[in-house]
Parts: C-alpha cells; sequence; structure tokens
C-alpha cells in the first residue's frame, strides 16, 4: 500500500500539511474518470460564464476547476477558489503559478465567506457538501455571494446508492449502514439537493443524476475505501471480524475472476438567484 492509498476520501474535511499530498493525487485519480469529467463539463455549460463575468469554487481543492472558470471569464472577469485547507491552498496556487489567467486563491470555509453580498456572477461546489455538517448554511452563503440573476451548481453524491455485487449481501449492509453512520458529515446530501434550492427560493432548479460504474476494484478501492470501511464496522462490533473479512474476500474474489462490480450515483443540481424589481420585489 502507498502513501496516497492510506488516505481515505471522508478526511477531506481535516486535510493538513501531512496528508495534503495524499489528498491531491486522490483528486487526480478522481479527476481522470470520464463520469466527473462529463459533470465538469455539464456544470461549466449551465454557469454560462461570459467575460467580465466573477466566478467562485467552494472549496477548489486543487483549483484546477478556478482556472477553467478563469479562461472563460478572463480577460476581464476573475476566477475565485476557497478551500478551507490551508495545504490544497498552497497546492492550487503552485499548480496555477504559471497561468495567466485572472485567478486567485484564499483560505476560508463554506459556512461563512468572506466576501461581499451580491459579488459573484456564479458559484460552483463539487463533492464538499457531503463532508459539511451543515449544507443548509453553506448553500445558503452561496446564494448570499450571488449577485441578482446569478447561477449556482452543486455536485454531490448520495452514498447511501451505493451498490456492490457480493454474495455476502446482509454484511455489507451492515457495513454500510455503519459507514453512513459515521463517514462523511453529510453522505446522503446528493438527494437534498432540490429540497434546499426550493426552500432557498431559487429559480429555474434543474437536478441531473448520473450513475457511475467500476469494474476496476482498486478503482473503486480508492473511491470507497471498502477495505477501511469494514475494518472500521468490525472494530466498533457492527459486524464480526470474521464477516468483515469474508464480506471483504468476496470482493477480492470477483476482481480475481474480472467479475466486480459497484456503482454509485452522483447528482448535480443548477439554479439562479431571483431577479430583483424596481420596487424590491423578485422575479424568476
Amino acid at each position: 500500500m502507498t502513501a496516497d492509498d492510506r488516505f481515505q476520501p471522508h478526511q477531506f474535511d481535516r486535510v493538513g500539511d501531512a496528508t495534503a499530498a495524499q489528498a491531491a493525487a486522490y483528486l487526480d485519480r478522481a479527476r481522470s474518470n470520464p463520469l466527473f469529467q462529463r459533470i465538469k463539463e455539464r456544470t461549466l455549460s449551465h454557469l454560462d460564464l461570459k467575460n467580465g463575468d466573477h466566478a467562485l469554487d467552494v472549496g477548489c481543492g486543487t483549483g484546477e476547476e478556478v482556472v477553467a472558470m478563469a479562461k472563460l471569464v478572463s480577460p476581464d472577469g476573475r476566477a475565485v477558489g476557497v478551500d478551507l485547507s490551508e495545504a490544497m491552498i498552497t497546492e492550487a496556487e503552485k499548480r496555477a503559478a504559471d497561468v495567466d489567467l485572472p485567478v486567485e486563491f484564499r483560505v476560508a470555509g463554506n459556512q461563512e465567506l468572506p466576501f461581499p453580498d451580491a459579488s459573484f456572477s456564479a458559484c460552483r461546489t463539487e463533492r464538499v457538501l457531503v463532508h459539511t455538517s451543515d449544507p443548509a448554511r453553506a448553500v445558503g452563503e452561496m446564494i448570499r455571494i450571488l449577485e441578482p440573476g446569478g447561477r449556482i451548481a452543486i455536485v454531490e453524491p448520495d452514498f447511501e446508492a451505493l451498490v456492490y455485487d457480493s454474495p455476502q449481501t446482509e454484511v455489507g449492509q451492515r457495513i454500510k449502514l455503519h459507514w453512513l453512520a459515521t463517514g462523511r458529515n453529510s453522505p446522503m446530501v446528493g438527494r437534498t439537493l432540490y429540497g434546499l434550492f426550493v426552500r432557498a427560493g431559487l429559480a429555474g432548479i434543474l437536478v441531473e443524476g448520473h450513475v457511475g460504474v467500476l469494474n476496476d476494484y482498486a478503482l473503486a478501492q480508492n473511491q470507497f475505501a471498502f477495505e477501511e470501511r469494514a475494518a472500521s464496522a468490525a472494530n466498533d462490533g457492527a459486524v464480526s471480524t470474521e464477516e468483515a473479512e469474508r464480506w471483504v474476500d468476496s470482493l477480492r474474489e470477483a476482481a480475481a475472476e474480472d467479475r466486480f462490480f459497484a456503482s454509485g450515483v452522483i447528482f448535480s443540481a443548477f439554479a439562479r438567484k431571483p431577479e430583483l424589481l424596481a420596487d424590491g420585489g423578485e422575479t424568476i
């Protein structure tokens, strides 16, 4: 097991200097996934960025999406990325050092964005609310910094929808329930995006679902940490050590026989902030 294999995806809410390289490597591998590439392209399309726009990426990680947005808003606009991890911001600045584009990176969390009201034309976040204890507050902050008519895009998974082919069905279910209860802060946030947008009074709401299929066990292990989740469930008594080992063995056996299968669901939600009327009211 290499160093970057030891980084677990649920640790993104506390990336420090010791795990920054591993976190960046994890993001790079995920970015190479054709599904995520299609989702990122779709997100940029819905944000409808143009020269002069101000765009924000919340939880920007290594900053590639900030650079992609900067290409669309330059030369007169700007693209800003914020991340809770100072180590991630340092990595993003390093990667963008030779880019002649209007990019900016700042350390900040999504619960209190350090920007004035109505200061951005568009805002995005991807696989960040899943690590957030209060997604509604984060969405509210993103809406607050949007100008009237501003566009918002959020991409989040729903880990209860994760499935895998194993004869150890009942054991696997107990491991997943333990994982949902003890892993990420908001593991099923994807299904809540539509409701969050409706309650926030956004207009033009569109939610799309994307199904990802994995037949590569090593890649699935990198994305979902099956073995670590099984060990954690056994350690906490949700399953026995023997049951956990039997479940992991069933996945490894499937991989050895080229019949491994896992699938997950991720949702993209798009909307815009209502325009203001002359009398102070709102219109869609």
